[in-house]
């Protein structure tokens, strides 16, 4: 696939349709080889090119695309935020246009979904190097006195 990548930006320039058209199909095949990195860098050119020819709504596809793939591989929110911005503004239109819409709003929901998940991931980024939390067996982190949980299960089975 990185082949086919290198070999479809060197050589098909004069073909920018046919060129954006192989670069969104080899990068959805990168996405399904879980190749992020790789996937993100090829959609994102076939999304420039779509731009070029004035294919605005593929390209505004391909960015919700990335957006996507940025929630769902490395809980990048802000940048997913940014790129459904980005997708909104390049496809002016979009209002008109159920299937864009609905996917959309599909992704929106979910980056607004996990706005506090990044939060806390954040601040607990900013935790490391701390030291570990206290897991001693009297601490609230740690084993209950006698190996047991203190619930009235566990008081009703012995």
């Amino acid at each position: 696939m990185t082949q086919g990548y290198k070999t479809v930006l060197g050589t098909m320039a004069r073909q920018p349709l046919l060129q954006a058209e192989l670069l969104r199909s080899i990068g959805h095949a990168m996405e399904s080889m879980l190749d992020l990195p790789a996937t993100d860098a090829a959609l994102s050119q076939a999304a420039v090119r779509y731009q070029r020819l004035g294919k605005l709504r593929e390209a505004a596809a391909l960015t919700v695309d990335r957006a996507a793939l940025r929630l769902g591989s490395a809980w990048e929110v802000p940048v997913a935020s940014d790129l459904l911005g980005q997708a909104e503004a390049l496809y002016p239109a979009h209002a008109d246009d159920e299937e864009f819409s609905a996917r959309h709003a599909i992704v929106r929901s979910y980056a607004e979904r996990q706005t506090p998940c990044w939060d806390w991931h954040r601040a607990s980024r900013g935790r490391r190097g701390r030291g570990p939390a206290r897991t001693t067996p009297g601490s609230r982190f740690g084993r209950h006195r006698g190996g047991r949980r203190s619930c009235s299960r566990s008081r009703a089975a012995r």
